[in-house]
């Protein structure tokens, strides 16, 4: 009764009239303050970490301020990062799980760069000149993936031979490339492209090509 007449009432006769002091009172409505901020804050934390969850944990505290803003919301921008910390909300990127599938750092030859983009004399003038190698993975579920690997006919990018398997050995590019120079049935000219991971270096892959009598090229260190 005394907070509610306080404006129109002195707080010395109210406390007087009621018989507490006015010592009581100032503690009483501090603690009543410091209540209601929590309360505040209470809300505003639970509206943070709704906001955060709608963005898929992408939003950091720029982000949320402003829609706590355009609700109307008001609070800055230090304190909306202060709260998102003590509830342990980070919005940074978290590194993803990544499937690796090309290792150059081998002790196997390396073939020369005989394909090159950037000299119209190397592009295929017909199929079957310029084929081109690659592996990928396919995603399953989480952490638990196939390996892909593709031959292509640069001439018209199209898919010539391919091979999956849950393992990452030689056989997989072989099989791919054995599928492809059915298909293709190659001549003397043709050229295989490839990066430089273990696969397409290593000895089994080397002497099939030379069997296939199909010059090998590996990219520049560092090029898809």
């Amino acid at each position: 009764m005394i907070y509610k007449l306080k404006d129109q009432i002195s707080i010395c006769f109210l406390t007087h009239h009621f018989g507490i002091s006015r010592s009581y009172f100032y503690k009483w409505m501090k603690s009543k303050k410091q209540t209601s901020k929590m309360t505040r804050k209470s809300k505003i934390c639970k509206r943070i970490k709704t906001l955060f969850e709608a963005s898929k944990k992408s939003y950091g505290s720029p982000r949320i301020y402003n829609d706590l803003k355009d609700e109307g919301i008001i609070i800055s921008e230090n304190t909306v990062a202060k709260y998102m910390r003590e509830m342990g909300l980070d919005a940074r990127l978290k590194k993803k799980f990544r499937v690796l599938t090309t290792d150059s750092k081998h002790t196997y030859p390396i073939a020369s760069r005989l394909f090159k983009t950037e000299d119209e004399h190397c592009l295929p003038t017909e199929p079957g000149q310029v084929l081109a190698g690659d592996i990928t993975y396919l995603k399953l579920s989480k952490h638990n993936h196939v390996y892909l690997a593709v031959v292509l006919d640069l001439y018209n990018r199209e898919v010539v031979g391919w091979s999956m398997s849950r393992s990452l050995e030689t056989r997989l590019t072989l099989d791919a490339l054995h599928m492809a120079i059915k298909k293709t049935s190659p001549g003397a000219e043709v050229i295989f492209h490839s990066d430089r991971g273990v696969q397409y270096a290593s000895t089994a892959y080397r002497r099939f090509l030379k069997a296939q009598n199909i010059r090998p090229s590996m990219s520049r260190r560092g090029n898809c």
